[in-house]
């Protein structure tokens, strides 16, 4: 067996383009996690996402992004601090 590729490129589904598409768009809009990505195009290629699903995925971006937007604030904070205790 040879462990070349093959011949003709396997093609994308169209089910797996739009899943696909679909993921970019959301990863760029900050909507979904993006360790979650490779499941949740899973689920939108094969029609299994559930509204529970969609519900998670959001919860878990938004925790990350309040997480991620608390640290920033945090380190402005103790740069402006610091700024203050120079003066």
């Amino acid at each position: 067996m040879s462990s070349e590729s093959p011949a003709f490129p396997i093609r994308e589904t169209p089910s797996a383009a739009l899943a696909r598409k679909i993921i970019d768009g959301l990863l760029a809009a900050n909507l979904i996690s993006t360790p979650k990505k490779d499941e949740i195009a899973k689920k939108i290629a094969h029609g299994n996402a559930t509204t529970a699903d969609w519900r998670l995925w959001a919860e878990i971006a938004l925790d990350e992004a309040t997480r991620t937007s608390s640290e920033s604030i945090g380190q402005i904070d103790i740069e402006d601090g610091a700024n203050e205790n120079t003066n």
